[in-house]
């Protein structure tokens, strides 16, 4: 018996995980939406509004979008979360303070922390972001190799 295709890790889908390598801003989505639903779920969350959609998925296209679409796009079966009403506008929350800190270029986040503490300071300065996601991030940075894992999380 043939053995099955190894599933991607994170969504499911190949096309959503390589999504959340290419674009920070939906790498940062998918770690938003990892709460009270499955991890497949959460991180093919970012893929499903970006087909939903029909754009790029960074934080300024992400508000150009009308709120009633946004909330649309969300909630169209499978809604991209359990609670998608307040995931989109959390959403919307997470585009205007990556916006307003770095100037749309989520990947800044990481790249320019000075340190872990740093890290842990910016990240959890994003809405709805606190210790368990920081860590989280700092697990799928150190798997896509721009962050080192155990710089991030000690201490």
């Amino acid at each position: 018996m043939p053995k099955a295709a190894p599933t991607p890790p994170f969504s499911g889908s190949i096309e959503a995980d390589a999504l959340l390598e290419a674009e920070p801003f939906a790498l940062l989505l998918a770690v938003l939406f990892d709460a009270q639903v499955r991890t497949e779920t959460a991180f093919s969350g970012p893929y499903k509004i970006q087909q939903r959609l029909g754009i790029d998925l960074a934080p300024d296209a992400l508000l150009d979008v009308d709120e009633e679409r946004l909330h649309e796009a969300f909630g169209e079966t499978p809604a991209v979360h359990r609670f998608w009403r307040k995931m989109a506008d959390r959403s919307r929350e997470l585009a205007n303070a990556v916006e307003d800190t770095y100037d749309g270029d989520a990947e800044r986040i990481w790249t320019e922390a000075e340190g872990a503490d740093d890290f842990r300071k910016r990240v959890k300065a994003l809405p709805g972001f606190g210790d368990s996601k920081v860590v989280t991030l700092a697990h799928l940075l150190h798997h896509f190799g721009n962050v080192d894992f155990r710089a991030v999380t000690k201490g």
